[in-house]
């Protein structure tokens, strides 16, 4: 068939980050679908699977690589009509700035903090290019299956030219994050309950001792309960 009807996944994400920054300053996973109205066949096989977080910081970064200790190097200036001057703010941007070298090539990664669960085995979620704006940066595109394996999906960007300074621009008012779903779903936020924090926490840090991760994803999703989800309770009232 030429656009697939499927059914709608239920989805679950929530806020986990080591960081101490408050949850409130991080907004709500949206669905990107808006122009459900134009009645296209091709508009509607996306409905419910393209999903957007907007920039939990006004701030530019600038990365460039030092020849003299042969590693990336960053600065940044935040806006101070969004952010208070404070040892907090300037913490909170340290700490997700990611700097890494891999085979030669130099990336920067910007910590999320939404991690996803779901039931569905064979639902995968990719990240998109947000609506950042770079220079000389190219960016990264991620994805993994949820299902057996509870992580964020960070934004990263590969450094094009070694020789030249690269930049980001965050804005509060637009996307620094964007999600595609091989499936159409149901995307709630919840408060992550204690059997949901055991399995995120079961593969945390899992990339520190092992590589290719994707032989403990096989035997981990084997440990997780079948219905890892939370369910409202519906009440029934009986007129007496």
């Amino acid at each position: 068939m030429l656009f697939t009807k499927e059914k709608i996944v239920k989805v679950q994400y929530g806020i986990y980050t080591d960081l101490e920054a408050p949850k409130a300053i991080y907004p709500n996973i949206e669905s990107l679908n808006n122009h459900k109205d134009l009645k296209c066949p091709a508009v509607n096989s996306v409905s419910n699977k393209v999903y957007g977080a907007k920039s939990y910081l006004d701030a530019e970064i600038e990365v460039h690589y030092d020849k003299a200790i042969k590693d990336l190097r960053f600065r940044y200036n935040f806006n101070d009509d969004f952010h208070p001057a404070s040892n907090s703010v300037h913490q909170l941007i340290k700490d997700i700035i990611i700097l890494n070298t891999d085979n030669g090539k130099h990336t920067i990664q910007l910590l999320s903090p939404y991690v996803f669960l779901t039931n569905d085995k064979d639902l995968e979620i990719c990240s998109m290019q947000p609506n950042i704006e770079v220079k000389n940066l190219e960016y990264v595109i991620g994805g993994f299956k949820p299902y057996g394996w509870a992580r964020p999906l960070n934004v990263a960007y590969a450094l094009i030219d070694n020789t030249k300074t690269a930049s980001l621009k965050l804005d509060l008012s637009s996307y620094m994050m964007k999600y595609i779903f091989n499936k159409p779903v149901n995307l709630e936020y919840v408060d992550f309950n204690q059997e949901q924090l055991e399995f995120i926490n079961s593969c945390k840090g899992a990339i520190k001792y092992r590589k290719n991760i994707n032989k403990l994803y096989k035997t981990h999703s084997t440990r997780r309960k079948k219905d890892i989800l939370q369910w409202k309770i519906k009440y029934k009232y009986i007129k007496t």
